[in-house]
Formats: C-alpha cells, sequence, structure tokens
C-alpha cells in the first residue's frame, strides 16, 4: 500500500523539500527541546530522518518506473543532491538566521548517513517490488 502511494509522483517529495527548508530556517525558540532530547542528540536523528526521507520520496516514484541501470546513477545522483542540500542549509543557517541558528557540522554529517541509508534501504526495497511484480 505504502509502495503504491510513494511510485504515484513527485508532489509528496517537493512538499517535502519545502517542509525540511522551513523547519530548519525556523527560529529555534519555536522548535521544543526538552532538555533530555537535547542531552541524547536527538536532532541528529531528525536531521538523519528528515534527509533519509527525502531522498526515498524522490527516488521511489522514478526508480519505478526504469531499469536497474538507470535506477542506480539516479539514487547516486539524488543522493548526491540531499547531502548538498543539507550543507546548503546549514550555510543558510550561518548566513540568515542572524545567530539564532547554528551550522553544525554534525548534522552535515547526519544528513548524509540519513541520506545514503535511504538510498541503500529504497534501492533494495525497489528491487523487492519489482522482483515480486509490484512495481
Amino acid at each position: 500500500m505504502l509502495y503504491k502511494i510513494l511510485k504515484q509522483g513527485y508532489w509528496l517529495a517537493g512538499l517535502w523539500t519545502v517542509f525540511i527548508f522551513v523547519l530548519l530556517v525556523m527560529p529555534s525558540k519555536d522548535i521544543p527541546s526538552p532538555s533530555l532530547l537535547t542531552s541524547i542528540h536527538f536532532d541528529k536523528f531528525v536531521h538523519f530522518t528528515l534527509f533519509g526521507t527525502l531522498v526515498a520520496l524522490w527516488t521511489i516514484p522514478y526508480a519505478s518506473r526504469h531499469s536497474t541501470e538507470r535506477n542506480t546513477r539516479f539514487f547516486i545522483l539524488v543522493c548526491l543532491g540531499a547531502c548538498a542540500y543539507g550543507a546548503t542549509m546549514e550555510w543558510v543557517q550561518l548566513e540568515f538566521t542572524h545567530g539564532d541558528r547554528d551550522y553544525e557540522n554534525m548534522d552535515i554529517v547526519a544528513d548524509s548517513l540519513g541520506a545514503i541509508t535511504s538510498m541503500i534501504l529504497s534501492m533494495l526495497w525497489v528491487k523487492k517490488k519489482k522482483r515480486e511484480g509490484r512495481a
């Protein structure tokens, strides 16, 4: 059911891309941050999840319609784009949020790890669905 929804188109991916932008430029005082979550670096998990989801939402619609060879190139391109988007958003936080948000290299690492993990898992999921004849 989820795969059927995700492969329909890119509208959800576009909305998710905008959602990430809004979330990452919103003033930090508007984001709840209980001390427990801060102490366990929960924000890194959020970055990992945001960018992992981004890659899945952009790649699954394409992969359901194309060959494995084309998919591999596209998945890598989307993954690199997501990593670049994460790094760019950190720079945007540094330059344009007037000290309210911080640039953190570990956020870029979390974004990139989420993107890479999602790329691998999405590729495996699409291959499985194609073998099952549901692609």
